[in-house]
């Protein structure tokens, strides 16, 4: 799949701009559009009706490790960690069905590499300015947090245990019995 042109991607984002707006004046809102979109730190990709991605930026690559042109064509579910697909089906299906216009979740996908990064998912259906439904996705990598969130659980688990072991040898050394 080829990548469509950004005039057609981001036709929805000139859409407020008053029609009789001079040339120029669309022109500025288009580039300012994709600046932003491109240079945005947060992983930003659009999906086409289909959900397959038509547009990424370059965050979004430098966090799946993927080239652009690897990623165009694909779903979703093609980098999704296959244990986090059955969770990602009723949200989808919701999002898709008019039912919700976004959601927010945590969830896996698959570097290029295989490796995992976690990430919080925030995704959108919006409407261009000729009614075409796309759908917006957000990512933030939350592995670090994932990962001290566990780190933090395995030492509480090791301290509750030292803590258990250590009543138990106190209670022993006054001759109290164990319980």
């Amino acid at each position: 799949m080829t990548e469509q042109r950004p005039d057609d991607l981001f036709r929805s984002a000139l859409a407020e701009a008053p029609t009789g707006a001079a040339p120029p004046a669309r022109v500025e809102a288009e580039q300012t559009f994709r600046a932003a979109f491109d240079q945005s730190p947060i992983a930003t990709a659009i999906l086409d009706p289909e959900l397959r991605y038509s547009h990424v930026n370059a965050a979004w690559l430098l966090l799946l490790g993927f080239q652009r042109e690897e990623l165009l064509g694909k779903t979703p579910l093609d980098i999704t960690h296959p244990d986090d697909r059955s969770a990602d089906q009723p949200l989808v299906s919701a999002l898709l069905s008019g039912q919700l216009q976004s959601y927010s979740r945590e969830k896996r996908y698959l570097r290029r590499d295989g490796s995992v990064v976690h990430v919080l998912l925030h995704a959108a259906a919006v409407n261009d300015a000729d009614g075409r439904r796309y759908y917006i996705g957000q990512v933030q990598d939350i592995t670090e947090r994932i990962r001290s969130e566990a780190a933090l659980r395995a030492l509480q688990a090791a301290l509750s245990r030292q803590v258990e072991i250590s009543a138990t040898c106190w209670r022993t050394c006054r001759g109290e019995p164990c319980s």
